[in-house]
């Protein structure tokens, strides 16, 4: 995607939009969202070396301050440089390609130096982030700054004019559905504890995680498990959405009865569950635990006592969201070699399918989420 780049400047020095000293954005004709967004941030209350990233419909800010004295005045004031880019096109896929293309202007006032540019959004592909200027143990909260927008304390590093570029590669780790959602964020210098939105806490985790993860993890396993989260989230999901669902199933898996009322609610259903409970010897929705439990339905499934039109589909992508909540659980437990496969197993061995729905079954659960593939 070809994308506008602007600079824009708020100050009191004089500029071609302003004649006096008094405070004024340049230039002029600036869209009333973006300058409505900006006035809305508390950018610069610490005087100079924040920076703050503004997100709107078809459009990207990166915004500056910096200390000045204006000479009619005496004294010193914050001003703002930065740049806005716009153009037509998928935001969503786009979006660390824009950030990594941004040169920034001086954090000066406007001198008439910085020229309106094309540029060319490029992909960004995800790879190894050197965190070293916030420190390993901050990616999580990183994580929700980038994904909900707020207020984030980078120190030193808030004003630095490499962070769209380091920005681009974290996002890039994102799903593209939902990445260049509306949201405004400042890296502030100082000033006390992050402020930030409310963001699904397993996605900031594991999304830090994957940013910086175990020394003990194979190098190229967070690369796969956010693969299989892209996946799961096309087509067009958004993110947060799918990891409230992956939330809702994990915690369903914790015994046996919480995961029968999210089978009999989610899953299945009643004239389904009440066909089986006829045909069979006993109720489908019991077992000693959940993964029992899951087994049992499987061969249910697999002898025919479970039937339903699409419910090969739906128990396939139970089994898909299982067996990704099993990855991500790997990135807390390096030393857990065996756990991304183990439901995969028992879909093979524990729940006695015939080969042929055994197969079916894993077929469908790689058409969901084809990086299974070379999962055994």
């Amino acid at each position: 995607m070809r994308v506008r780049v602007e600079g824009l400047w708020q100050q009191k020095h004089p500029t071609p939009s302003g004649g006096g000293w008094e405070y004024h954005w340049h230039p002029r004709g600036l869209p009333a969202d973006v300058l409505a967004e900006a006035a809305g941030l508390d950018l610069g209350l610490g005087g100079g070396g924040e920076s703050a990233v503004l997100l709107g419909a078809g459009w990207l800010a990166w915004l500056r301050t910096f200390a000045a004295q204006a000479p009619a005045e005496q004294r010193a004031y914050v001003g703002v440089a930065g740049v806005l880019a716009r153009g037509d096109g998928d935001w969503d896929e786009a979006l660390p390609g824009v950030l990594a293309a941004l040169a920034l202007p001086e954090t000066a006032p406007f001198d008439g130096r910085f020229a309106t540019r094309t540029v060319e959004s490029r992909a960004v592909l995800p790879g190894p982030v050197d965190l070293a200027p916030f420190a390993r143990t901050r990616a999580e909260a990183l994580a929700r700054f980038l994904v909900g927008g707020g207020r984030f304390v980078a120190g030193a590093a808030a004003g630095d004019p490499s962070l769209p570029g380091l920005c681009a590669r974290l996002l890039a780790w994102l799903p593209a559905p939902g990445r260049a959602e509306p949201r405004r964020g400042i890296f502030a210098v100082d000033g006390g504890r992050d402020l930030l939105a409310d963001v699904e806490e397993s996605l900031a985790h594991y999304l830090g995680l994957a940013w910086s993860p175990p020394a003990e993890l194979p190098p190229d396993y967070p690369a796969l498990v956010w693969r299989l989260v892209a996946e799961a989230c096309a087509p067009g999901r958004p993110i947060g959405e799918l990891f409230r669902e992956l939330a809702a199933l994990a915690d369903a898996w914790e015994d046996a009865p919480a995961l029968g009322r999210y089978l009999a609610e989610r899953v299945l259903r009643a004239d389904e569950i009440a066909r089986c409970d006829g045909a069979a010897p006993a109720p489908l929705l019991r077992g000693r635990d959940a993964g029992m439990l899951f087994c049992r339905v499987l061969h249910h499934f697999g002898r025919g006592l479970l039937r339903g039109d699409g419910l090969a589909e739906r128990l396939a992508r139970l089994l898909a969201l299982r067996v990704l909540i099993d990855h991500l659980v790997r990135l807390d437990e390096p030393a857990a070699v065996d756990l991304p496969a183990r439901h995969l197993r028992r879909l093979r061995y524990e729940a006695l399918l015939p080969d042929e729905e055994s197969a079916r079954l894993l077929l469908a659960a790689r058409r969901q989420l084809p990086s299974l593939g070379g999962i055994t």
